[in-house]
């Protein structure tokens, strides 16, 4: 998975509420961090950031931004977020 996969992970999980960049940053950070590849948290709330100011700029972007400054949730009329959502759900008959 790639970081705005993550970022779209956490956000899904908290829709229909809205988060601060730093709590995304930061669940990212937790969701992609290991022992072998270990990442600085700077460096992942610089890029988390960056990507959710210019997607929720896009028109039909993935995010959208709150009514509080530096706030942002899910999008749920995207498409990306449409297609992506299928990846979350937890599906009953793998096992």
């Amino acid at each position: 998975m790639q970081l705005h996969d993550y970022i779209i992970q956490v956000l899904n999980e908290a829709y229909p509420k809205a988060m601060p960049v730093r709590r995304i940053s930061l669940n990212v950070f937790n969701l992609c961090n290991s022992f072998f590849e270990p990442l600085e948290k700077e460096k992942v709330y610089a890029i988390v950031a960056e990507w959710l100011r210019t997607e929720s700029s896009k028109p039909g972007g993935a995010v959208q931004k709150s009514d509080i400054k530096g706030w942002y949730r899910i999008n749920p009329d995207s498409n990306i977020v449409k297609e992506l959502s299928f990846m979350f759900e937890p599906h009953d008959d793998i096992f």
